[in-house]
C-alpha cells in the first residue's frame, strides 16, 4: 500500500493531468488547481479512508445518454453496431434512458433559481 504522501502526490498529477487534457489549461493552472483540488478532499476526508468506486453506472448512463442523442427512432442496429449491443439490447437501454433524458431535457418544474 502506497505511503499517504505518495497517494497525495498521484492524485494531484492525475488531476493535472486530466485538466490539461480535458479544460485546456496551461500546466500552471492545471497544477494549482489540482493542488487546490486535493488539499479540500485532504481537508474534507482528514484521515478517514476513503473507497473510490469502479463507477460503471455513471459510465453506463453517460454511454446510454450518448446513445439517446444519436438516436433517431430507428437507428437501433447502427446503435448496436457502434456500442457492440444486440438490437433488443439498445431498444432496452433507449427505453430506460428516455424518461432521464427527457427529465434532464424538460428540468423540474419546481427548480429552484
Amino acid at each position: 500500500m502506497a505511503k499517504a504522501s505518495e497517494t497525495l502526490k498521484l492524485l494531484r498529477e492525475i488531476i493535472t493531468e486530466n485538466f490539461l487534457e480535458h479544460h485546456h489549461l496551461t500546466l500552471g493552472e492545471a497544477s494549482t488547481l489540482a493542488l487546490s483540488a486535493v488539499a479540500t478532499i485532504q481537508e474534507h476526508f482528514r484521515g478517514d479512508a476513503i473507497y473510490i468506486a469502479v463507477g460503471n453506472s455513471e459510465r453506463l448512463e453517460r454511454r446510454d445518454l450518448e446513445m439517446w442523442e444519436e438516436f433517431d427512432g430507428s437507428n437501433y442496429a447502427s446503435l448496436g453496431m457502434r456500442y457492440g449491443m444486440t438490437e433488443r439490447q439498445v431498444y432496452t437501454r433507449i427505453k430506460k434512458i428516455r424518461p432521464i433524458a427527457m427529465a434532464r431535457l424538460q428540468g423540474s418544474l419546481f427548480d429552484e433559481e
